[in-house]
C-alpha cells in the first residue's frame, strides 16, 4: 500500500513538472485612464512573456523578450492607456502555459467646481476665445482663463498661466492650445487641455494627490499624464514630449509607457512609433527659448517706414480668425527652359513666388512661354489658347488651404501612389497644375483629385491638365486601414488602355511598413467588353522621394500590366505606346528597391519572376549621382546609369547579359537652367552594338 501511495506521489509530482502551472492577480481589475496596477505572476517557468494590445508595462522587455522569474513570482506594473477599454493581459511561461487577467479601464471625470487660471505674464499679440464665441479677443494680463477657453499665440507671443496646486504653464510662440476640463474638489483637481500646435512647458510645485488627473493631449491620440514635476509637450508633425523632473506617463492610442526624468519620448503619429531617447536639450536652454527675444517682437510702424519692409501684423482683433502665424516666403521658385506637354515643345519663363500665411498658401506667378526659340512670346500657362497680351502673364500658381479638416490644394503635380503601389505607383502629371482636396473627419478620409490649371485670368481661361481623374476613401477601423479608389480615363483617344479603374486594399502598419493585400479592376476603354484584374500580396513602404520598397506576390490577370500608372504613363499615352499584355503573367514575386540618398545619389532596383504564366524575368536598375551637392561650388553635375535584363533566368542558368540586355551610362552638364548636354555610351541590343552619343535636353 505504502509503495503505491509513494509511486502515485511520484506521478503527480511529475506531471506538475511536466506540464507546469502559472497563475496572475492584479491588485486591481478596475483602473483609471492613466493609472497603473501591480500584477503578481506565479509560475515554474524560468521565464514569463507577456502580450496585450490595451496599456503596457513598467518594464517593456516582458512584451518582446519575457523577464525572468525569481523564487516562482515575478511582479509588474501595467499602465493603462488615456482610453476606455478592456485590456486582455495574457501571460505565458516558458512551458507554453498560459493565463489571462482582464482589466478594465474607465474615466471617471472630477464632480468638482470649475477653477480658471491667471494670466500672470504676457508678450506679443496673444488672443483667446471662449467656448460660446467664434471671435477672438486680444489676451491681457492677470485675466482668467476658464474651461473650454482657447488661447492662441502667433510669431513673437508668449502666455504663462498660474493655477491651484502651484500649476505654471508658459505657452511659447507659434502655438495653440484649448482648456477641456478645469474642476478642483478639495485639493484634488481634474485639468485636461489640448495642444493643437506649438510647445508647452508645465511645472507643479506641489504634489497632487493621488486622484489628480492632469492630462495633456494632442491632435493625434498622443497623451500624457503627469506623475512629475516638470515637462514638455511639443506637437506638430512629430509630438515630443520632455521630462526633466518626476515621470510622465504617456499612451499613443491603446499603448502605454513611462517617461522618467531626463528622457523624451518622440511619437511618430503617421507611423504609429515611440521612440524613448535622452533629451536633446537642457531644461535651462529651453526656458531661455521660451520668451521670445525683444527684437522678435514687430515695433509699432513709424511714418518713415520703407514699403519692403513692411510685414503682415499677427493676432489683430476682429470676427475673423487671426493670422497663427508670420508670413513666410519662398523667392526661389524661377524655371527656365523646355518642357514638353500635351505633345508640344515650348520654352519656358516662369517666375512664380510662394507665400504662407498660416494655414494658407499662395502662389501667384509670371508665366510667358514660346513655341520655338526667336519665335513669338505668349503669356500665361501653355494652353490651347496662346495669348501675346502680357496682363495674362499673371497666374495662380499655388493655393494651398489646410483647415485639419479640410484640405485643398492647387499646384505642382505630386506623386501619387494608391493602396499598396500594385496599379499606381508614383504616377503624376508633368508640367501642369492640378487640384486635390480631402476631407477628415475621425477615422474617416474622402478625397478626390481634379486635373485642371488656370491658364491666364486675363482672359480668364483654364484647361484640363490630365484626363486622369480619381477620388477615394479610406477607413481605419481597428488600426486597420481599408482604402477604395476610383480612377476615371477620360481621354478621348480610342486607343486609351482603359476608361474605367477600382482599386480595394486591406493593410496595417508596423514600422512605417504597410503589410497587405490590394486587388485591382481595369474595364472600358480598349479593353471594350474585357475585364483587366490584378492584385498584390505582401509589404510596401514608401516616403517619397527618400525611399521605397515593396516585396510580394503579384497575380496578374489577363491584360493587366502591373505599375501600368507610373511616372511615364503620361508621356506614353501622349505616343500612344501602351500596350496592354494579351495573355496573363500570372503569378509571380516581385521586389523593388528606391533610394534618393541626401539628394546626391538615387537608385532604383526591380525585380519580376512571374513563374505561373506566360512568363517575366526581368531585372532592372539606375543609378544617378548629382555631383552638386557632394562639393557646393560644381553646377548640377551628373553622372549615371541604366541597366535592363529581361531574362535573368534562361534555360535554368543565371544570365547577367545577353542579347536582350540593355546598359547606358551617361553624363550630364547643365548649359541654360535644367538643359544641357548629355554624353551616353551605351549597348543597342537592336542593332547588338555600343552606341557613343551626345545630345542637348532637359534634365
Amino acid at each position: 500500500m505504502i509503495r503505491k501511495l509513494l509511486l502515485i506521489t511520484v506521478f503527480i509530482l511529475s506531471a506538475i513538472g511536466c506540464f507546469g502551472y502559472i497563475k496572475a492577480t492584479a491588485d486591481s481589475t478596475q483602473l483609471q485612464i492613466g493609472k497603473e496596477t501591480v500584477i503578481t505572476i506565479e509560475t515554474d517557468g524560468e521565464r514569463v512573456f507577456a502580450d496585450t494590445k490595451i496599456g503596457g508595462f513598467d518594464n517593456p522587455d516582458v512584451l518582446f523578450d519575457g523577464i525572468a522569474v525569481k523564487n516562482g513570482k515575478v511582479s509588474l506594473i501595467f499602465l493603462a492607456p488615456y482610453k476606455e477599454n478592456v485590456a486582455y493581459v495574457k501571460f505565458t511561461n516558458s512551458k507554453k502555459e498560459s493565463t489571462e487577467v482582464h482589466i478594465t479601464i474607465s474615466d471617471t471625470k472630477l464632480a468638482g467646481e470649475a477653477v480658471a487660471l491667471k494670466v500672470t505674464n504676457i508678450k506679443g499679440p496673444s488672443v483667446y476665445k471662449d467656448a460660446s464665441s467664434d471671435i477672438w479677443n486680444p489676451l491681457k494680463k492677470d485675466m482668467l482663463i476658464s474651461e473650454g477657453y482657447e488661447i492662441l499665440n502667433p510669431k513673437g507671443a508668449y502666455v504663462k498661466l498660474n493655477g491651484p496646486q502651484e500649476i505654471n504653464i508658459e505657452l511659447t510662440e507659434n502655438s495653440q492650445i484649448i482648456f477641456e476640463t478645469l474642476q478642483k474638489s478639495g485639493d484634488e483637481i481634474d485639468f485636461r487641455y489640448k495642444v493643437k500646435k506649438g510647445l508647452t512647458y508645465n511645472t507643479i510645485d506641489k504634489k497632487l494627490l493621488p486622484g489628480s488627473k492632469f492630462i495633456v493631449s494632442d491632435n493625434q491620440s498622443v497623451v500624457a499624464g503627469v506623475r512629475g514635476t516638470r515637462f514638455a509637450f511639443e506637437s506638430g508633425e512629430k509630438s515630443i514630449i520632455r521630462v526633466f523632473e518626476g515621470i510622465v506617463s504617456l499612451s499613443l492610442d491603446d499603448k502605454a509607457l513611462f517617461a522618467d526624468m531626463n528622457k523624451m519620448v518622440v511619437f511618430d503619429v503617421f507611423n504609429k512609433i515611440a521612440d524613448l531617447k535622452e533629451l536633446d536639450i537642457k531644461e535651462d536652454e529651453l526656458i531661455k527659448e521660451l520668451e521670445p527675444k525683444e527684437e522678435e517682437i514687430e515695433p509699432e510702424k513709424q511714418p518713415d517706414e520703407k514699403e519692403e519692409d513692411k510685414t503682415e501684423k499677427s493676432g489683430s482683433t476682429s470676427d475673423n480668425k487671426p493670422a497663427e502665424e508670420a508670413v513666410t516666403s519662398d523667392l526661389t521658385n524661377l524655371n527656365i527652359g523646355n518642357v514638353k506637354k500635351n505633345g508640344t515643345d515650348y520654352f519656358i519663363y516662369s517666375f512664380a513666388p510662394e507665400f504662407k500665411f498660416g494655414f494658407l498658401k499662395l502662389g501667384i506667378g509670371l508665366n510667358a512661354y514660346q513655341k520655338e526659340l526667336n519665335g513669338t512670346m505668349y503669356y500665361g500657362i501653355p494652353s490651347a489658347t496662346d495669348s501675346t497680351d502680357p496682363l495674362s502673364a499673371v497666374t495662380l500658381n499655388r493655393l494651398g488651404i489646410d483647415l485639419g479638416f479640410l484640405n485643398l490644394d492647387y499646384g505642382r503635380s505630386p506623386y501619387y501612389t494608391y493602396a499598396l503601389g500594385m496599379l499606381a505607383n508614383r504616377y503624376f502629371v508633368p508640367n501642369a497644375l492640378v487640384f486635390d482636396t480631402a476631407f477628415n473627419l475621425y477615422n474617416i478620409s474622402v478625397w478626390a483629385h481634379i486635373p485642371y490649371e488656370l491658364a491666364s485670368f486675363v482672359p480668364f481661361s483654364f484647361n484640363q491638365s490630365s484626363p486622369l481623374f480619381s477620388a477615394g476613401i479610406k477607413l481605419n477601423a481597428f488600426d486597420t486601414i481599408i482604402d477604395g479608389t476610383y480612377i476615371y480615363e477620360s481621354s478621348v483617344l480610342t486607343s486609351k488602355p482603359f476608361e474605367h479603374a477600382a482599386i480595394l486594399s486591406l493593410y496595417k502598419t508596423l514600422l512605417g511598413i504597410k503589410f497587405g493585400a490590394e486587388a485591382d479592376l481595369l474595364f472600358g476603354g480598349s479593353l471594350k467588353e474585357k475585364l483587366a484584374y490584378g492584385g498584390f500580396l505582401g509589404s510596401f513602404f514608401d516616403i517619397p522621394p527618400f525611399a521605397q520598397f515593396s516585396l510580394g506576390l503579384s497575380y496578374s490577370g489577363d491584360y493587366f500590366e502591373p505599375q501600368l500608372l507610373g511616372p511615364l504613363y503620361e508621356r506614353k499615352r501622349e505616343l500612344q505606346t501602351i500596350k496592354l499584355p494579351e495573355k496573363p503573367y500570372g503569378l509571380g514575386a516581385v521586389g523593388n528597391l528606391s533610394l534618393n540618398i541626401f539628394n546626391f545619389a538615387s537608385i532604383d532596383i526591380g525585380y519580376k519572376n512571374y513563374f505561373l504564366g506566360e512568363g517575366l524575368d526581368v531585372l532592372s536598375g539606375t543609378l544617378a549621382v548629382s555631383l552638386k551637392n557632394i562639393v557646393g561650388s560644381m553646377p548640377d553635375f551628373t553622372v549615371g546609369g541604366a541597366y535592363l535584363n529581361k531574362g535573368l533566368f534562361t534555360n535554368g542558368t543565371f544570365n547577367i547579359w545577353d542579347s536582350d540586355t540593355f546598359f547606358e551610362v551617361y553624363v550630364f552638364y547643365p548649359v541654360i537652367g535644367t538643359n544641357g548636354l548629355k554624353y551616353k555610351f551605351y549597348y543597342d541590343p537592336e542593332t547588338a552594338k555600343f552606341v557613343n552619343s551626345v545630345i542637348f535636353e532637359s534634365k
